[in-house]
This record gives structure tokens, C-alpha cells and sequence, in this order.
């Protein structure tokens, strides 16, 4: 199935500055490979460290998400207990929500493969390397050095977005033949590791629609119609300064408007039955393109389609 969406729920551990078990078996089925959630900074000036590991991994990239910002993120999970790791700072300024998580159709790794790169100023080749049908890399970029941009693309793609990454995002992008492509400004200034990959139920563009952006500021407005069968939606922000922007399923009250975390992002939600997504922006000059689409998925949101059925026994 791929990726299913859930109505958000709050997981914030009570535990600060330690890798902490976050176990969210109330929320997901047995079997599930991974976890979409948000990380929110609640706290306007307040910077905090957060990230997220698989179950037993031993990575342990502690970067700072921007006070009054938000970071979508991606990880692994025990299949059978259906724990994850989180590390925060703060139990107080950090809330984390769970998403949605991963089936059988996406695969995760242990511990993070270093794919960096080494060529500054050009759309290098990245290989994940699984020869396993991969439709899309799920990865975690982790800036070394300041103001030094970077970007993800397709294999193939003539996209040419690439952005200030000063803090840490989880990236969903098109893979073709298991390649993607990967930029940077500066050879030691930003890394990148392949946390996983979808190998079934989703589709990602060579080159991103842009028929996302809206047009009205400061409150929610319908997006366009996201395509036949889409279940949820994979985005890539871009914004020239820290924007807040907050995304959400048609006709539902989550409300999460935080400014990015810092000029190039990624963000992941759930469409409901008419493919319809709300998106509220501070800036018309912040923009959403849509790199990629789910398709399947067990339905535990009020509404949402899973391109097969309805199913609100979850809800």
C-alpha cells in the first residue's frame, strides 16, 4: 500500500536531550515499516535539537529546528513493536505529531547510508544503490557548514531548485533506475543519507508541478485537485526568508502554521476524498511544488480516499 494516513496525533516524548522509544502501536498496524511526522517548535526564538532514527540505530545528527518553525520528517520503525527514536531538547518547546506511516511497500534502513556528495555546482548522480524496484529515496540532509544551498531532483530532471539548508529536512524525492539527482554550493557544507526508500503506491514527477502555490495569504485555501487516485502529497517549499506555512486534509482542523525552518523544505499531508489539500502562507512568495503523490493506503482520516475505499474503523 504504501504510505497511510492517519488523523495527526500528538507522540511528544517526555523525555529531554536523550534518544527516546516513542511507541505508537495505538495509532498503526502491525507491519508498518516507517513514520511520517511533524516536528514543531512552539516556541518563537526559542531554537531547539530534534531528530529522528529507526528503532535501534545508532545515528546521532542532533541539528536545531528554528523557534516558531516546523520540519516534516521520515524515518523507520519496528515492525513488530512499532517504536521510533526521538530526540528533543525540550518537552516543553517541541510538540511531534505522527502523520502517517509506511507498510511493506517502503523499506527502511537501520542506520542512515551516506550518499554526499562531492562535486559543488553541478546536478551530481546519486545511486541508492538497492536494485529493489525504488520509485522514490527517503533521506535525511544534514548541513556541516552555513549558508551553503543544496537540492534534490529526479534522475533526469531539467528542475533547477536548489536552496539554503542551514538546518535539517527529510526529503522525498523521485528515483529513476534507483538515481537521483543531488546539488550543493559547497563541497563540505551539506550531507545527505539514504534512510529508505517507496518502492510501490506512489508516483513522483520527473519535474514537479508547479499548480500548487496559492494565491491567497493568511488564511486556508483549497489547492488544485491533486491527481486520480492520490491519497496524500509530497511537496517541495522553497521561500526566500522563514515563511510560516501550514498544510492539512479538506474540511479538517489541524492547525500547524509555523515559519519553515529555514529557506528550502520538504512537506508531507494526507488529501481528503476529493483530493483536496488546505494550505495557508504568510508570503505569496513562498512556493509548493509538487514533487510526488501517494496513491494507497489505509484510511484513518475522516473522509480521506485511499484510491480503493473508505475505511473509518481507525478514526
Amino acid at each position: 500500500m504504501g504510505v497511510a494516513w492517519i488523523t495527526p496525533v500528538e507522540v511528544t516524548p517526555g523525555t529531554a536531550s536523550a534518544w527516546t522509544d516513542v511507541d505508537v502501536s495505538a495509532y498503526i498496524p502491525s507491519g508498518a515499516t516507517g513514520v511520517l511526522v511533524e516536528f514543531v517548535s512552539n516556541t518563537a526564538g526559542t531554537a531547539v535539537n530534534t531528530n529522528i532514527r529507526n528503532d535501534g540505530s545508532t545515528d546521532n545528527r542532533l541539528k536545531k529546528t528554528y523557534g516558531g518553525g516546523h520540519i516534516y520528517a521520515a524515518c523507520g520503525c519496528n515492525s513488530s513493536t512499532r517504536v521510533f527514536e526521538v530526540y528533543i531538547s525540550s518537552v516543553t518547546t517541541v510538540d511531534v505529531f505522527l502523520l502517517g506511516y509506511f507498510d511493506d511497500g517502503a523499506v527502511f534502513n537501520t542506520n542512515g547510508v551516506d550518499k554526499t556528495i562531492t562535486t559543488a555546482d553541478a546536478w551530481t548522480d546519486i545511486d541508492i544503490g538497492v536494485d529493489d524496484g525504488a520509485i522514490a529515496a527517503v533521506f535525511e540532509q544534514s548541513y556541516l557548514a552555513t549558508s551553503y544551498a543544496y537540492g534534490l531532483r529526479n534522475n533526469g530532471s531539467t528542475d533547477d531548485r536548489y536552496g539554503t539548508g542551514y538546518q535539517r529536512e527529510y526529503p522525498i524525492v523521485g528515483v529513476t533506475n534507483d538515481i537521483c539527482e543531488g546539488y550543493i554550493t559547497d563541497v563540505d557544507s551539506q550531507a545527505f543519507y539514504l534512510l529508505g526508500y517507496i518502492n510501490s503506491n506512489a508516483y513522483f514527477y520527473t519535474n514537479a508541478s508547479t499548480a500548487y502555490t496559492p494565491t491567497t495569504t493568511g488564511s486556508y485555501t483549497d489547492l488544485p485537485e491533486l491527481p486520480a487516485n492520490a491519497t496524500g502529497a509530497f511537496f517541495e517549499v522553497t521561500a526566500p526568508s522563514r515563511l510560516a506555512y501550514g498544510l492539512r486534509a479538506n474540511g479538517t482542523s489541524y492547525d500547524q502554521y509555523w515559519i519553515t525552518s529555514y529557506l528550502h523544505g520538504w512537506a508531507y499531508v494526507a488529501c481528503d476524498v476529493n483530493r483536496v489539500i488546505e494550505c495557508k502562507i504568510a508570503s505569496a512568495d513562498l512556493d509548493l511544488f509538487l514533487v510526488g503523490y501517494s496513491t494507497s493506503g489505509v484510511v484513518t482520516l475522516s473522509g480521506v480516499q485511499d484510491g480503493t475505499h473508505i475505511d473509518l474503523s481507525w478514526a
